[in-house]
């Protein structure tokens, strides 16, 4: 069973036929104690539908952690007005559970 959710909304802008640019920002349940608001870089390296994206954010916490950094990766793929996608982030240190494995659905309103 799932320990934690999250909720996101972000953006994609086009570099060229391979690269987007994209953020997203963030509310993360990371577990029962802790959660998060945070804003992630997502630029996502694109062969056709499929995509590859490195994540890079700042994340600021409860309980006391204060801020900290996030990394991860995901991959997806691009259906045409939705993107099913995977993916792994990894923060702080200062608390449980702080690492997260993610599937989700994101809808596109072009």
């Amino acid at each position: 069973m799932p320990k934690g959710a999250s909720l996101q909304s972000g953006f994609y802008f086009p570099v060229n036929q391979e690269l987007d640019f994209g953020y997203d920002v963030d509310f993360t349940q990371w577990n029962q104690d802790v959660h998060s608001f945070g804003i992630n870089i997502k630029p996502a390296f694109r062969k056709q539908q499929l995509y590859l994206a490195p994540i890079v954010g700042m994340h600021y916490f409860n309980r006391d952690i204060d801020y900290s950094y996030s990394l991860g990766a995901e991959v997806g793929y691009d259906f045409e007005r939705v993107t099913i996608r995977a993916g792994y982030k990894d923060v702080d240190e200062e608390f449980y559970d702080n690492d997260a494995f993610y599937v989700g659905v994101a809808v596109r309103f072009d």
